[in-house]
């Protein structure tokens, strides 16, 4: 089930991403038990797609990322992502990035500074794994 996800940390040098897939809240309290502080991260894959089911106030509050992405397809018959989930995004004043309304989400860390993306037709010359897509700003 969702509460069966694998949440994997990825750091890369000073700069670091969470990955929850379809964790809900349950799951979320059970790594907070187990991992505390380890959790924080400068990027959150919010978990089960922005659902209201997950991003607890507890887990944003330990991970406290400067970015949040939320995975979910364009008019979902689920209603993802819910908005009670964005509510606390938006407290915590912390930006999402959401697929559903900017398709393909891709961001990049040199170790210090964390790259956004966005498709364009131009080609980001300084790049060449990311030919179709241009740095649009830095974070850090």
């Amino acid at each position: 089930g969702n509460n069966d996800s694998i949440v994997m940390k990825v750091t890369y040098e000073n700069s670091s991403f969470l990955f929850t897939g379809d964790a809900e809240k349950e799951e979320e309290a059970a790594i907070l038990e187990k991992y505390g502080s380890f959790v924080s991260a400068d990027v959150l894959k919010a978990g089960h797609h922005g659902s209201s089911t997950s991003s607890s106030e507890e887990f944003i509050t330990q991970v406290s990322p400067s970015v949040a992405i939320i995975s979910c397809g364009t008019g979902n018959s689920y209603g993802h992502p819910h908005q009670s989930t964005l509510d606390r995004y938006a407290a915590h004043r912390i930006e999402v990035y959401r697929t559903d309304l900017l398709g393909a989400v891709i961001l990049a860390s040199d170790g210090e500074k964390i790259m956004y993306y966005e498709e364009s037709g131009a080609s980001a010359a300084d790049n060449p794994l990311f030919t179709a897509w241009v740095e649009k700003r830095y974070y850090f």
